[in-house]
């Protein structure tokens, strides 16, 4: 039967063109709605424009068809083979394409609105500017295809397979893609706003500038995607895996984040204000200036961590020092073993400082003129040495805290007028008091008197390990954690603080710069 006998017979009113073999035939614009073609041999087949409302295609062979433009609203496609075929701008609201071959097709603009796409092969499709909403994707396979653009709004992707799928700029509110496999697919700037993500796949996938907001990917594999500047505010990522995921300047505030794991992520500027960060691994991240506002961090895990100049200006004392205490945790071990993290840089964060010798011989040289002048019944060495092992510890928190402070005149404070060694230089009646002490960091504490406390915003530990004479050629000093002194409890006058009762020191110029904000 050939394409004119068979418009001929449907004009008459057949419908019935089961196993017909239309191979390559011309029926663009043909007017079969409701016809009977199932099985049909349609291979390379014109039908652009074509009316195939309510037809029955299952089983049919459209491989390499052209059917751009036309009318399939309500058509059962199930099964059927459109590897290759043309359906960009086609209409099929509504459609059933379950188990369909689809390999390779272009739906372009197409129109598949409520369509049942159920294990359907989309593999490498065109789907661009497609809308699918509300469709029915579950099981069916789009690896590689190409979805930018598209509509997937409240759409059924349940276990489906979209790795290395382009989702760029596709819009999915309310959809469902839990269980679904999205390794390596691409999500850049697309809105996935209220979908469901729990079970999800999203190794190495790029969901740069997406919207998440309020999505639920709970114990999804994100490990190494490419979260960077995306909005996950009031996100549900409890148990998610995040290893070594890149979430530069991501919004996860108020989000759901405990026992994920976050080892190894980037998480440098990104916004965690309120955020619940309860037994998650956060080993090895890197956290430089992270906002903790609000955060919980109880039992986290932050070993190996880089917290400084991080934001922790938390209305919950106790909160805020949970991760620097963690670290200082792991910052003990490691001086156990001389496992120090040292830069030379002033102004940065460095557990070792080494004191250069052009820097001694000024120390010595202005300590000599101090102990000639004031020393009264101690000999001149004595009091010499008893000076430079405070200006040693004062040169190593100057270095360190840079262009902050401004040192206290020593003359000044030996007479009596001042309790602190450095003042902030933004607000000058905040005062910093550095203690210095020699010997076995497990054996020593560090005693702060009362009025240091009262004229201190926080008391600042540093250590000296080395035998100390007073003229050897080098000195290596260590920052041994900080406290702000409205949580010292000082008895009798005076407090004696332990190592491991100190927060760790990379946390201490973001903590002075809270109270310059505050």
């Amino acid at each position: 039967m050939d394409v004119s006998e068979l418009l001929a017979r449907y004009d008459a009113g057949e419908k019935n063109f089961h196993n017909s073999v239309l191979t390559e035939g011309n029926l663009s614009r043909a007017k079969l709605s409701g016809a009977n073609l199932i099985e049909a041999d349609l291979i390379g087949a014109d039908l652009i424009e074509a009316d195939l409302i309510g037809a029955d295609l299952s089983g049919a062979d459209l491989s390499g068809a052209d059917l751009s433009g036309a009318s399939l609203n309500g058509a059962n496609l199930s099964k059927v083979y459109l590897i290759g075929a043309d359906l960009s701008g086609v209409y099929l609201i509504g459609a059933d394409l379950s188990e369909a071959n689809l390999r390779g097709a272009d739906l372009s603009e197409a129109n598949l609105r409520g369509a049942d796409l159920s294990e359907a092969d989309l593999s490498r499709v065109y789907l661009i500017g497609a809308d699918l909403s509300g469709a029915n994707l579950s099981g069916a396979s789009l690896d590689g295809a190409d979805l930018s653009g598209a509509s997937l709004n409240g759409a059924n992707l349940r276990g489906a397979n979209l790795s290395k799928a382009n989702l760029r700029g596709a819009s999915l509110i309310e959809a469902n893609l839990s269980g679904a496999d999205f390794k390596g697919a691409d999500f850049k700037r697309a809105d996935l706003t209220r979908v469901t993500l729990a079970g999800a796949n999203l190794s190495g996938a790029n969901l740069s500038g997406a919207d998440l907001t309020r999505v639920n990917i709970s114990g999804a594999n994100l490990d190494r995607a490419d979260l960077s500047g995306a909005n996950l505010n009031e996100a549900n990522l409890s148990e998610a895996d995040l290893s070594g995921a890149i979430l530069i300047e991501t919004n996860l505030s108020n989000a759901n984040l405990c026992n994920a794991i976050l080892e190894r992520s980037n998480l440098a500027y990104a916004k965690l204000i309120g955020t619940d960060l309860t037994a998650a691994n956060l080993t090895d991240a890197n956290l430089i200036r992270a906002n903790f506002t609000d955060a919980n961090l109880s039992e986290t895990k932050l070993t190996g961590t880089n917290l400084d100049k991080n934001k922790f200006i938390i209305a919950d004392q106790k909160g805020w020092t949970i991760p620097l205490q963690a670290i200082q945790a792991d910052f003990i071990q490691r001086l156990e073993l001389g496992y120090l993290l040292n830069c030379e840089i002033d102004g940065q964060h460095s557990e070792l400082s080494l004191i250069s010798i052009e820097r001694l011989k000024k120390l010595r040289n202005f300590c000599q003129n101090i102990a000639e002048k004031y020393q009264q019944k101690s000999s001149v060495r004595n009091v010499f040495i008893q000076i430079f092992k405070i200006k040693l510890g004062e040169e190593v928190v100057k270095s360190r805290l840079a262009e902050m402070v401004d040192e206290i005149d020593y003359e000044q404070r030996i007479k009596g007028d001042s309790k602190v060694n450095f003042v902030l230089k933004s607000h000058p009646s905040v005062g910093i008091q550095v203690k210095t002490r020699y010997g076995d960091f497990n054996k020593i504490k560090w005693q702060i008197s009362l009025e240091e406390c009262q004229k201190s915003a926080v008391l600042v530990c540093v250590l000296g390990r080395d035998e100390f004479d007073g003229f050897q050629s080098e000195y290596g000093l260590i920052i041994a954690g900080f406290l702000p002194t409205n949580m010292i409890q000082a008895n009798n006058g005076k407090a004696l603080v332990g190592i491991n009762e100190l927060l760790y020191a990379g946390g201490l110029r973001s903590y002075l710069e809270s109270i310059h904000c505050e």
